[in-house]
């Protein structure tokens, strides 16, 4: 399995996955042309991707789905909240709707609740033989339920962002809240 961070941060996320049979996205935060020539040095490009997987529908994840163009064989993969609004964006793109874990063939991709403050924010166990990625992003904390699954993977992408739940609570030190309210 490859895996590379095309971005990460406030203007835009997108990871790139390929496996044996596979080429993924992990969200789609930035422009077609950006992520094209990404890709190019990856010897591929935004046609070739089989799935594009939705973290969460904040803008710098999703941004550039609204021009990804009806044309292409891309399944855009959501939970049932997230098309009810993607759909609005862009009712023409492929969108594959799953309410659990997915299979497709020799890839398994398991669902990991995650928190943050977006409809239906979810993280990947993502699982092709031998390889393991565990990709979490923009999460306040992890329910401690996911440990044993996620334990001894092969890869972890994990960006814990701030939870404003937990901060309004006073659950994080308290050098850590002047630091993140300041």
């Amino acid at each position: 399995m490859k895996v590379v961070v095309l971005a990460s941060g406030s203007k835009g996320n997108c990871t790139y996955i390929e496996t044996k049979k596979y080429k993924l996205l992990i969200d789609l935060g930035m422009s077609v042309k950006y992520i094209n020539s990404k890709l190019k040095i990856l010897n591929t490009n935004i046609d070739e991707i089989d799935y594009i997987l939705i973290t969460h529908l904040h803008v710098d994840h999703i941004k550039y789905l609204e021009n990804f163009g009806k044309d292409r064989k891309t399944e855009i993969c959501v939970t049932p909240s997230m098309y009810k609004k993607l759909k609005k964006v862009n009712e023409d793109l492929n969108y594959f709707v799953y309410e659990g874990n997915m299979v497709f063939e020799n890839l398994k991709v398991d669902i990991i609740n995650t928190s943050h403050d977006s409809i239906d924010p979810r993280g990947f166990l993502i699982v092709e033989e031998e390889s393991s990625l565990v990709y979490i992003t923009d999460t306040g904390y992890l329910n401690k339920r996911y440990l044993n699954e996620l334990s001894n993977k092969n890869l972890y992408i994990i960006e814990s962002n701030h939870d404003p739940k937990m901060l309004r609570e006073g659950k994080y030190p308290l050098w850590l809240q002047r630091r993140i309210l300041s």
